[in-house]
């Protein structure tokens, strides 16, 4: 399966949707704008909330990312404090590979599971997910999503307001 980000901006308030492989609208995302409860919501086109992520309000110099999908916490996501970007996963035997923010895979036992790049075209970035068809493509979608947000959190980005 492939996912598509067309400019996702990862601020607080955003709206945006994540396109399929035939450019179709595929899911919806909401983030809040509430200060005190950050969090975003990954929905179907009937706005039925699917994965929420939500920050760990406790987190100040290591930032924490709670996942949930259709209310079921399934992963945290923690950005170390690193020289060179470092992730760990808890409840998930995932990890993330590759020296660019905006280019990795992610994997479960050596194998590749979750494939991000990014395409620069002339009208605009475009964020591609190429998800192995042996996981829950909510899963992947969520966990890299998550990922990619918490890349952009602290780098001095409205993000970091999450």
């Amino acid at each position: 399966m492939e996912l598509q980000f067309k400019e996702p901006q990862y601020n607080w308030g955003d709206r945006f949707f994540i396109y399929d492989e035939n450019d179709k609208k595929a899911f919806r995302v909401k983030s809040s704008i509430l200060l005190w409860n950050k969090k975003f919501e990954i929905m179907d086109l009937d706005k039925n909330v699917l994965v929420t992520i939500k920050n760990d309000p406790k987190s100040f110099f290591k930032k924490k990312f709670f996942v949930f999908i259709q209310d079921e916490q399934v992963a945290a996501i923690t950005k170390e404090i690193s020289i060179i970007p470092k992730y760990t996963f808890e409840g998930i035997d995932w990890t993330r590979q590759g020296l660019m923010l905006n280019e990795y895979d992610l994997l479960q036992q050596g194998q590749i599971v979750v494939s991000k790049v990014e395409d620069m075209r002339p009208w605009g970035r475009r964020q591609i997910l190429t998800m192995n068809d042996s996981i829950n493509p909510l899963l992947g979608l969520a966990i890299a999503f998550t990922l990619s947000y918490a890349m952009e959190a602290g780098n001095g980005e409205p993000a970091d307001r999450f």
